[in-house]
Parts: C-alpha cells; sequence; structure tokens
C-alpha cells in the first residue's frame, strides 16, 4: 500500500487540526497538560484495532499495519513542515501559507491563480 495525494492531504491536515485544537485547549486551560500521559504500544494498538473494526471494516489487520506504519512514515517526513508552521507568527494561518496558491480562495469567493 502507498499513500495517495488524497490520503497524505487528510493525514497531514487532520494531524494540523489535531495539533490546533490542543494548543486552543492548552491556551484555554493551561492544566490540561498536566493530566495527560502518552498512549502505551498496547493502547496505541486497541485504539487502531478499534477504528478498523468500528469505522473501516473493509480493511484486514495487515492491511492496517501497512497504512499505520506508512502514515508513521510519512510524518516523520513531514515533520518539518508542521515545525515550520507552529513557529510562523502569520496570525495563526499556518495551513495556507503550504497550501498551493491557486487552492486559496479570498472571502469573497475569488480565487488566486499562480
Amino acid at each position: 500500500m502507498t499513500l495517495s495525494d488524497r490520503e497524505r492531504f487528510i493525514l497531514h491536515s487532520m494531524s494540523i487540526m489535531s495539533v490546533d485544537g490542543f494548543v486552543k485547549q492548552l491556551k484555554d486551560d493551561s492544566k490540561v497538560l498536566a493530566k495527560l500521559n502518552p498512549m502505551s504500544e498496547t493502547e496505541v494498538e486497541i485504539a487502531v484495532e478499534d477504528i478498523r473494526v468500528g469505522r473501516c471494516r473493509g480493511l484486514d489487520r495487515e492491511q492496517v499495519l501497512s497504512l499505520y506504519e506508512e502514515m508513521q512514515e510519512e510524518m516523520l517526513l513531514g515533520s518539518e513542515i508542521h515545525r515550520e508552521s507552529l513557529e510562523r507568527e502569520n496570525d495563526g494561518r499556518y495551513l495556507l501559507y503550504y497550501l498551493p496558491k491557486r487552492c486559496q480562495n479570498f472571502k469573497d469567493g475569488r480565487t488566486r491563480s499562480l
């Protein structure tokens, strides 16, 4: 299995959404971080299996394992993008910085082209 461009986009978008939600939560309540613990390897395996059974029944365990490994690799390769996006003081709109210019829509409905 290889991640398609669409799957990569979904993966990175969800990562950005997750980080953004986490940052917003920490901004509102800094005590949240003290309550959190990293998931153990077993907890991750259980969570992934729950997703497979609950939302992705068409995938078998081997496919999920392969996909999960590819996602981990993609996240490692994309970590530089996320680091830069968190460091940017871009009014909090770091996603727009990385989208192709032709995909950025203005509030009045215009689309910027290259």
